[in-house]
């Protein structure tokens, strides 16, 4: 069901849990909350009729295109996300001119007022002459991002790349804004969809990561794994334990010289 706004216009809104009640849809609109002129409607979330069902925290993204609002984008990146995020929903789409400092402000809304989970921004992320105010999202990003995740990006250009071969030349970015987590998707639909393809599986663990209380992934144990003062002692009981009789004959015999040599 589309086209449901919450109780205040133009306010961005997101369900709450009322106490009591297990089942019906209820809203409450966020602190602050804004949407530009244009934005679309918000998704409808349906709490469990089954009071014993568990309630998995729900995921909050928000949708930034730029220059304007690609339906067809929209639809695939939406398919993509349901698919791979579970308990995901929209509660902003928007769209917003290349202004830099404009989207660095709505971005930044985003983030810290109104506590989205994950943002997406579509469009505006091409080469441009140095000077130029066009495609300027990757550098409005990077001015509100507090952590690089450089991996995600090289992953989507390479995923992209042997459909899209001008996905090389697409300059998102992607990373991390105190527990929001941003992604820059390159305009229209087809390049939007196989950029999102390759990172999809790997949305839910890195938002994991952003929850202190959610048990996040971890990488398999291997020797990289040990602790540094760990190495350190081994060496060091190695180096202790002095060197090896039979070692340092056969150094000897390498270098020419016998034990009893006086040069030794």
């Amino acid at each position: 069901m589309r086209g449901l706004w919450g109780p205040l216009l133009g306010c961005i809104t997101y369900p709450v849990k009322i106490p009591g009640v297990d089942a019906g849809l209820y809203w409450k609109p966020a602190s602050k909350g804004w949407l530009p002129p244009g934005s679309r409607p918000l998704e409808v979330f349906h709490w469990p009729k089954d009071p014993k069902e568990e309630v998995m925290r729900a995921i909050r993204a928000g949708i930034l295109f730029v220059p304007e609002i690609d339906d067809q984008a929209s639809q695939a990146v939406r398919a993509l996300l349901h698919q791979a995020v579970p308990h995901l929903f929209i509660v902003a789409e928007t769209s917003a001119a290349n202004q830099r400092y404009w989207l660095e402000d709505l971005l930044q809304r985003w983030c810290d007022e109104e506590e989205m989970d994950l943002i997406l921004t579509i469009g505006g992320t091409l080469p441009a002459p140095g000077p130029s105010s066009r495609e300027v999202v990757p550098d409005a990003t990077a001015a509100v991002l507090e952590r690089d995740l450089p991996g995600l990006a090289e992953a989507m250009r390479a995923h992209a790349a042997p459909d899209v071969p001008l996905a090389w030349l697409h300059r998102g970015r992607v990373g991390i804004r105190g527990r929001t987590l941003i992604l820059n998707l390159p305009g229209g639909a087809g390049a939007a969809a196989r950029c999102l393809e390759g990172v999809a599986k790997l949305l839910a663990p890195t938002l994991d990561y952003l929850w202190d209380e959610s048990p996040a992934p971890r990488l398999p144990s291997s020797s990289a794994d040990v602790p540094t003062s760990a190495r350190r002692k081994g060496r060091a009981d190695r180096q202790s334990s002095g060197l090896d009789p039979a070692e340092f004959a056969a150094f000897l015999k390498r270098s020419g010289r016998k034990d009893d040599d006086p040069a030794g």
